[in-house]
């Protein structure tokens, strides 16, 4: 039967290849924590609050002020259909000086700033999101390490215990039925060691990746310490993921900005523009203000250089005089398009209603259905308490009949694994129960109650 020990030898060095790849230097979870404004959720979120601050410094912008120069060639004759006696060559300076926002771009502002608002909001979301992910991911991975050692009295228990059947069998006090079932164990335990290996090095890949870890360096990681509060009931959490949520504030975000522009239309009658015009000593100036587009308007014009005879000179009081005139412009619509985009936007605000009656009503759903899972993962602490009380008086009883010679070795290593198992479940309960809350409070967007991020 050497065949056996071989291939229990050749398994426990394929383990120790596997396990003694790992780094003897141990992580923490709080160790990882800065990786979370590396993580791929919270750059993409960072760049659009950026993207978005920068929207709403441009839209509040009034605009440039505009400078144009002008010049121009002034022919002159003395007699209708005579060649022209008189060059004047002109300049002009032209200036047009934003001076502020109208109604509409004061209403694309303020969507740009609540725009703004919520992009900060969601980079604050996905940070917490991000800790949800990486305490997922971490568990995970020391579940995995854990269980390894799990596997390994499980191992050892399988290897034992045939190693004795072997023995009775060969002394003829075991059937053959009793051999295979003692190697089908053994082959059983060998299988969920090297599942458990695979098993651990995915869950290692995964944190490695998402908190850029060296991947072909395992290292050993600590228990997670993280014990968290309980949660508030249903209704109360319902109430606060209302008031917070990014999608239904992007929604009602979109109803106030259709009511500012609905209410920035123009009427049947639109703001006027203001003018002045002088002109005397043969320069003319100019001065408006567009009360519409908050726009002060500046222009002047000169005479550069003139070429012939003075015909102003018929005139004697041509080059005394000036002229000065004021003006209102006031524009005038039927008001009819205003009407049809009044309309249409008080379509489109109902619609937007009635997707937040909808958006509310499943989020309230989503918070009960990951509350009961919440409460099914503290069921199952219990559950798994009372396991492990029972098989730590199994071990106590065997470790009795060990002392009285009543059990066997292999007694009492099948009995100490059936513990370790036992105590595993425990703390893989306790782990799913750490998750299910973080998942309830990131549902219900309570995880800044719940944890604390600098």
């Amino acid at each position: 039967m050497d065949i056996y020990g071989n291939k229990r030898l050749l398994t426990l060095v394929i383990l120790f290849l596997a396990v003694g790849a790992a780094s003897l230097s141990a992580l923490s979870f709080e160790d990882l924590l800065p990786s979370i404004e590396e993580s791929h959720a919270v750059r993409e979120a960072r760049f659009a609050l950026e993207t978005a601050a920068e929207k709403y410094n441009l839209a509040r912008f009034a605009g440039d002020a505009r400078v144009s120069l002008s010049s121009g060639l002034e022919l002159t004759s003395m007699k209708d259909g005579d060649f022209a006696e008189q060059r004047e060559i002109t300049a002009g300076v032209n200036t047009n000086i934003p001076l502020g926002l109208n109604s509409s771009g004061l209403a694309a502002a303020e969507t740009a700033r609540q725009a703004a608002f919520l992009a900060e909001r969601e980079l604050e979301i996905s940070r917490y999101a991000s800790y949800v992910d990486l305490f997922t991911a971490y568990s995970a991975a020391w579940l995995a390490q854990r269980e390894l050692e799990v596997l390994e009295s499980e191992l050892k228990a399988a290897s034992e215990e045939l190693r004795i059947v072997q023995t009775l069998f060969t002394s003829g006090s075991a059937s053959l039925n009793d051999l295979n079932d003692a190697e089908d164990k053994l082959r059983e335990a060998e299988a969920d060691m090297l599942s458990g290996n695979l098993a651990h090095r995915l869950r290692w890949l995964e944190l490695a990746f998402f908190a850029g870890l060296n991947q072909a360096r395992e290292e050993k990681l600590e228990a997670p310490a993280a014990v968290f509060s309980e949660l508030p009931k249903p209704p109360e959490l319902t109430a606060w993921a209302l008031e917070r949520s990014p999608a239904i504030r992007s929604q009602l975000n979109r109803i106030d900005s259709l009511t500012r522009e609905l209410d920035a239309r123009r009427g049947m009658v639109s703001p006027p523009t203001l003018r002045a015009d002088f002109s005397g000593w043969e320069q003319n100036a100019s001065l408006s203000y567009n009360m519409d587009n908050p726009e002060l308007g500046l222009s002047y014009s000169f005479p550069l250089e003139s070429y012939g005879p003075d015909l102003s000179s018929s005139n004697s009081n041509a080059g005394n005089t000036w002229e000065l005139r004021f003006s209102v412009n006031i524009p005038l619509n039927t008001g009819i398009d205003a009407e049809k985009e009044w309309e249409l936007g008080q379509v489109m605000i109902a619609q937007i209603e009635a997707q937040l009656d909808l958006m509310e009503d499943t989020l309230a759903l989503q918070i009960r259905s990951v509350y009961q899972q919440y409460l099914l993962a503290d069921d199952a602490i219990s559950q798994a308490r009372r396991a492990l009380d029972f098989a730590e008086m199994t071990l106590q009883t065997v470790l009795e009949r060990r002392n009285s010679g009543r059990a066997t070795v292999a007694d009492e290593l099948s009995a100490r694994a059936y513990a370790q198992r036992a105590l595993f479940r425990l703390e893989q309960a306790h782990s799913n129960r750490n998750i299910q809350i973080l998942n309830t409070a990131q549902t219900a967007f309570w995880l800044e109650e719940l944890v604390m991020l600098e």
